[in-house]
């Protein structure tokens, strides 16, 4: 075989191998995360839940706990009366767990979690 095409038969092999792999590769499954909502018994909230780009809002009162299943989840929690505290605690599948809370006048809670192959993010604030 001539010297000069076999780097490139080598970069094709590998290419194709690398295909391969990834089309045998399953989809990772869907982590599950909680979300405990927490502070004045009663105090009315309401809330927007984005996973993997759905998108709900909804109402209720405190406490709550939902159970969210999704690799990119973005959530927010908002007082709907200015007295009171809420809280909002998280726990991810692979066991990273964060919280936030605030008193402020319509004020709320969120956390943003986004896991894919090999990029994480968490994290919970107030606003």
């Amino acid at each position: 075989m001539n010297m000069k095409k076999r780097p490139i038969l080598i970069a094709v092999i590998s290419v194709a191998l690398v295909i391969g792999a990834l089309l045998w590769v399953q989809p990772m499954a869907a982590p599950r995360t909680i979300l405990k909502l927490s502070g004045q018994e009663g105090l009315p909230f309401k809330a927007t839940v984005k996973t993997d780009g759905v998108e709900v809002t909804f109402s209720g009162k405190l406490p709550a706990e939902l159970q969210v299943t999704g690799h990119s989840i973005d959530c927010g929690f908002q007082k709907m009366q200015p007295d009171g505290r809420i809280s909002l605690g998280v726990e991810t599948a692979d066991g990273e767990a964060g919280s936030a809370a605030t008193s402020s006048p319509q004020g709320g809670v969120r956390a943003q979690i986004y896991k894919k192959l090999f990029v994480s993010k968490f994290v919970t604030t107030t606003f």
